[in-house]
């Protein structure tokens, strides 16, 4: 599975990517890969309004139609040293767009299937658990629109 984020006008900024090994280097300005520990947990949340109703036994409940997307997941990330692990925990936060369009791609039975979610905002990204040269990232999403499986 491969989860990224772009922003209008850049390129994709990658937040995982299960085919990706131990990472090298000392800058990722477009993300880095990383196995997907726990979740991919995609909540959907409707707006409710709770109304009194005159001599009801109940109170009734409407819905407002505001239908918001949550998706949380832990990767895994390995580095060569532990210098680029504390580098990558320091900087990835601020590297990472705040809004854009969601992509998530996996292999199915039948072939490839894309996902894509617009107006995604990253609303926290933190490191969970560094252990020498691997750390664990949280990540919690949330759009505004239902999963497509059009970029446009």
């Amino acid at each position: 599975m491969k989860i990224s984020i772009s922003a209008p006008g850049q390129a994709p900024f990658v937040l995982a990517d299960d085919a990706a090994g131990v990472l090298g280097g000392n800058g990722w300005p477009q993300g880095a890969g990383g196995q997907i520990r726990d979740g991919f947990l995609n909540q959907h949340e409707r707006r409710v309004q709770s109304v009194d109703l005159i001599r009801a036994p109940f109170r009734t409940n409407l819905p407002r139609f505001n239908l918001e997307n949550r998706l949380e997941f832990v990767v895994e990330r390995a580095f060569a040293t532990v210098a680029a692990c504390q580098l990558f925990i320091a900087r990835h936060p601020g590297q990472a767009p705040a809004q854009g369009l969601l992509a998530v791609q996996y292999q199915a039975a039948d072939g490839v299937v894309n996902l894509y979610l617009k107006n995604a905002v990253i609303q926290s990204i933190r490191c969970q658990r560094q252990v020498g040269v691997s750390c664990l990232f949280y990540y919690l999403l949330r759009g505004n629109s239902d999963w497509s499986t059009s970029a446009n």
